[in-house]
């Protein structure tokens, strides 16, 4: 997001001050949208567009995870993200990498606390392993190329001759 706005409640961003206000709704329990066809209320806007497709004859785009409908496919393949999303739950609290299982979480949290004794003698870089040592070990690497120098003429100008 270029600008986002945050709930100052709940730390959702938002992408426009108009959506964070909406969202702000939500936290006072006030369901102001109502349904005109069946007895349902909705906190936002976007609750009440969404339910009201279930009554639409429009064609729509269904979320095979959730059932949820959506009149625009690019309005599923957003929604979709969010499904993603969730499944990358554990957070590391070091690089904000996001991982599927807290099983991997962890074993991912070790780069940032186990030792690191394969240390590059050119500069102050450390490796888990030899491997990390040997690939980090490219970045060093100085490239020698060979200039061929050629015969050329020098003109010498002030005389309007040549070489």
């Amino acid at each position: 997001m270029p600008e986002s706005h945050v709930c100052k409640i709940c730390n959702e961003a938002f992408d426009t001050p108009y959506i964070l206000q909406e969202h702000h709704v939500a936290h006072t329990g006030k369901k102001p949208y109502s349904c005109e066809t069946c007895d349902c209320w909705f906190p936002t806007s976007s609750d009440y567009d969404e339910h009201n497709l279930m009554h639409s004859d429009n064609k729509f785009y269904l979320c095979k995870l959730c059932d949820k409908k959506f009149l625009e496919e690019k309005e599923l393949n957003k929604h979709f993200l969010t499904h993603a999303e969730k499944r990358l739950g554990y957070i590391c609290q070091v690089c904000n990498k996001g991982f599927y299982s807290i099983s991997g979480r962890n074993k991912h949290l070790k780069i940032h606390s186990a030792p690191k004794p394969h240390a590059c003698e050119r500069c102050d870089e450390a490796f888990r392993t030899e491997f990390g040592l040997k690939k980090h070990n490219k970045i060093h690497r100085t490239y020698v190329y060979i200039l061929f120098e050629s015969d050329f003429a020098v003109s010498d100008c002030e005389n309007g001759n040549s070489g």
